[in-house]
C-alpha cells in the first residue's frame, strides 16, 4: 500500500464482475442465466449466436454478476484505502470492470478487487508483465519461467466435507502515468476472501515485504485450502520482483482470427 500511501491521486476500487446472458426455453421464456469466461459481452453473444445453429436459444440481458467473494474482500480492503486519503472520501470512487474505460487507466490509483479472469481491461498489460498466465477457463495459473501450473480445485461447497485447494493473489505494479496500481485478487472466490484478509493484515504484510525487499512492483501467490465453506490455511508460495521495463509498452495488433467458441455453459461463481 505504500504507494498509495505516498500519492495524493484520486483512487479508483475497480470491482471485478462478470457478463451474463439468458437461455429460453421451448416457451420461449428465459430458464436459467449463464456465465462463460470466453463470452464476457453483449457482443461476444451475438458473434457466438452467428456462428452455432442453436445460438438464437440465448439472449442478451445487459446483465452482469458479481462474484459471492466479493463483499467480504472488499469490507477488508476499503478501510485500508480510505486510510490512504484521510479527510478527503470525495477522492475515492469505485466502479465495476464492465463500467472502467481507459481514460480511467492514467487518472486515478487503481485498487482492483476480484477474480483474476474478471480483470477486463487490465488483464492484458498486467498478464504481459506477470510471471503467469491464466489458463482459458480462468481456474489455473501456468508459471511461464518452470511451466508448472496451479489449478484451483474447489467448487459450490456440498455436505460432504472434501478438502479443496484455491489460490490468492497480491500485485503491486506502476500505471501507464506513473500512478499505482494494485491488485487484490483469487483464482476463485475462497481465495478472494482471503487475498483480502492477507492485503489487510499487518503481521502478513510485514513477512511479505521481508521476502520480496523494497521493489517497486511485485506479485505474490498463495495456496488456500478450504473444507467445505470455510477457509483453514493460506501458504504463500511463491512471491517475486516484476521488471516493469517493457511494460505499457505499444503491441502489435493482434490478428482478428478466432477459434470456434464452443457451446457456453453454466458456471458457478
Amino acid at each position: 500500500w505504500r504507494g498509495l500511501t505516498e500519492s495524493s491521486a484520486p483512487v479508483l476500487m475497480v470491482a471485478g464482475d462478470f457478463y451474463v446472458f439468458g437461455e429460453r426455453g421451448a416457451d420461449g421464456a428465459v430458464m436459467r442465466m449463464i456465465a462463460d469466461a470466453r463470452i464476457a459481452s453483449g457482443e461476444a453473444l451475438n458473434q457466438f449466436k452467428q456462428r452455432v445453429p442453436e445460438g438464437q436459444r440465448y439472449v442478451d440481458m445487459n446483465a452482469y454478476h458479481l462474484p459471492n467473494g466479493l463483499a467480504p474482500a472488499l469490507g477488508a480492503v476499503a478501510p485500508i484505502v480510505a486510510m490512504t486519503r484521510p479527510g478527503n472520501a470525495g477522492l475515492i470512487k469505485d466502479v465495476t470492470t464492465s463500467r472502467f474505460t481507459n481514460e480511467m487507466l492514467s487518472n486515478h490509483d487503481i485498487v482492483y478487487v476480484g477474480l483474476l479472469d474478471t480483470l477486463g481491461d487490465l488483464q492484458e498489460p498486467f498478464f504481459d508483465i506477470s510471471g503467469f498466465s491464466l489458463s482459458a477457463s480462468g481456474d489455473t495459473l501456468v508459471d511461464k519461467a518452470s511451466g508448472e501450473r496451479y489449478q484451483a480445485d474447489w467448487d459450490e461447497p456440498s455436505s460432504v466435507g472434501i478438502m479443496r485447494r484455491d489460490y490468492a493473489y497480491l500485485a503491486r505494479f506502476p500505471g501507464p502515468a506513473g500512478n499505482h496500481i494494485v491488485v487484490v485478487a483469487g483464482v476463485m472466490d475462497p481465495a478472494l476472501v482471503e487475498a483480502g484478509h492477507i492485503a489487510s493484515d499487518t503481521a502478513e504484510l510485514a513477512r511479505l515485504e521481508a521476502r520480496l525487499g523494497d521493489s517497486e512492483a511485485f506479485e505474490a501467490l498463495y495456496e488456500v485450502r478450504t473444507f467445505g465453506p470455510s477457509n483453514v490455511s493460506g501458504k504463500l508460495l511463491i512471491a517475486r520482483g516484476l521488471d516493469i521495463e517493457q511494460m505499457w509498452r505499444g503491441k502489435e495488433a493482434r490478428s482478428s482470427s478466432r477459434e470456434a467458441v464452443p457451446e457456453p455453459r453454466e458456471a458457478a461463481r
